[in-house]
């Protein structure tokens, strides 16, 4: 055996498995990476939403105004998401991948049982920022690993049985959480979500290699705009429909944090139902999300075959049917429409946010993909999420002056708004997704935008040199000619 063959067998870490991971998985392994990634998901959107399903049990406990409870609920990501996530998606795109997921399961972990221990509005809104410090660094990092471990047929479909887990634990934890409230109390709820993290966070940094970067789409690819932190951010913005695809990105998570933090208080409050039997309705109408991602993210990538543009077009169809379906919600009195429309729109608009990321991968190269996912992170979280339940929370306060407990039913009615808008920003990322697809495979600069002035391309595509044709003896020629 010679010395560089034993020096490769007595390798421990994520460099052991980088010749396990150099390729596209698929078949068992492909199937444990998914399932164990959306074990993570399941346990991160459980510990965040939990607080929507607690918080009317919270605010009496704690005596919060709406106001309050929706900055609770929102400023407390906004204020981490605004100073960490994009700084240190930078470490996802250069770091090892596997060690900055172990970490984030852990800080989220150990700050979810912290709000299981706190007293006072202050020491829960302080647990709360350290749960969205571990879920700024999630996000991006296991989601630039799914876009080396999966090829792009693949990737929607694989992220959408990801997200199955954050379905899951928006319906399974909240009907748990509500279940050890009426039991117990709110502190023991938060306190039976924290533990599992941990476990699942030795059993990830065992289990899961480190992909290679850019395995799915042929390899390694040299790309300099990964060599500085002002480079990066420079490629992004030059890749045409990144722009419109942020604001669109916003608009959905303004509509979809607004919908989770405030529905599950629309049918304790307007409709008058109990923590246990909200916590039941909010999973069996939400419950269909389970079937609808995985089929949206598939016939996403059936689409997306015919282009990157396909997909966005899917996401803005099932955002416009959304939007009604929500109307309806509001308007009806009975409680079976109520509950029968929510069914409905959980299998419509279910896939969107699963599929979002899939359109990130798309248009950027390998080792851009850590910052892409975390700037789509830091709009949809900062602005989407930061401002929706904060604003509907200080809206329905004045509201509530006129309409008493009804409030709500008036204050929800601006997400079908949000709904329409992000569907019109995801149409015009559409206009140019696959020219900026096509770029982020090959690892040219995105088509999309002009290259700068003075680049190798241009003076190519720019005024060609005369051709000068010499005649006769020495220093005799004819005049230039211009082809």
């Amino acid at each position: 055996m010679t010395t560089a063959a034993s020096d490769r067998k007595l390798r421990i870490g994520p460099r052991a498995t980088d010749s396990a991971a150099a390729a596209p998985v698929c078949g068992p392994r492909g199937a444990y990476i998914v399932f164990i990634i959306a074990c993570l998901v399941m346990l991160a959107s459980g510990d965040r939403q939990i607080l929507s399903i607690l918080l009317v049990p919270i605010q009496k406990d704690l005596r919060v105004s709406d106001t309050g409870m929706g900055a609770l609920t929102g400023i407390a990501f906004t204020a981490v998401y605004a100073t960490i996530a994009l700084p240190l998606a930078r470490l996802t795109d250069v770091g090892v991948r596997r060690h900055i997921v172990t970490a984030a399961i852990a800080v989220w972990s150990v700050m979810t049982l912290s709000c299981g221990l706190a007293s006072s509005y202050v020491t829960l809104l302080l647990a709360r920022m350290g749960v969205a410090s571990g879920e700024a660094v999630l996000h991006p990092a296991w989601t630039s690993m799914v876009g080396d471990f999966f090829s792009p047929k693949r990737r929607g479909t694989a992220l959408a049985f990801i997200m199955l887990g954050g379905a899951l634990g928006t319906s399974f934890c909240a009907f748990v959480a509500a279940r050890l409230t009426d039991v117990y109390n709110w502190h023991v709820a938060f306190l039976a979500l924290g533990v599992p993290g941990l476990l699942l966070a030795v059993v990830f940094y065992l289990t899961v290699p480190e992909p290679v970067r850019g395995a799915s789409d042929g390899g390694q690819q040299r790309d300099s705009s990964a060599q500085s932190w002002r480079g990066s951010i420079a490629h992004l913005a030059s890749i045409a429909s990144v722009g419109p695809l942020l604001l669109g990105s916003i608009f959905t998570f303004l509509s979809f944090t607004s919908f989770t933090g405030w529905v599950p208080a629309y049918l304790m409050r307007v409709e008058g139902m109990s923590a246990s039997s909200m916590g039941f309705w909010w999973m069996a109408t939400t419950a269909p999300a389970v079937l609808g991602i995985p089929i949206g993210g598939t016939l996403s990538d059936l689409l997306a075959r015919r282009g990157a543009r396909w997909r966005l077009y899917y996401i803005a169809g099932s955002l416009a049917v959304g939007a009604p379906l929500f109307c309806a919600v509001l308007i009806a009195h009975d409680l079976r429409i109520i509950l029968s429309m929510l069914f409905i729109y959980a299998i419509v608009v279910g896939p969107v946010v699963a599929i979002i990321p899939a359109t990130y991968l798309d248009v950027t190269p390998p080792r851009l993909r850590g910052t892409m996912v975390a700037a789509g992170s830091f709009c949809a979280n900062v602005v989407g999420a930061g401002l929706g339940p904060v604003v509907i929370g200080a809206v329905n306060d004045q509201v509530k002056l006129y309409h008493g407990l009804h409030s709500l039913r008036y204050s929800l009615i601006v997400l079908p708004v949000f709904m329409l808008a992000a569907a019109l920003m995801l149409l015009w990322a559409s206009r140019t997704a696959d020219r900026d697809a096509e770029a982020a495979r090959t690892g040219n600069t995105a088509p999309g935008r002009q290259k700068p002035r003075g680049s190798p391309q241009n003076q190519r595509v720019g005024r060609r040199k005369p051709h000068v044709i010499r005649v006769g003896a020495a220093g005799s020629q004819r005049r230039p000619h211009h082809e």
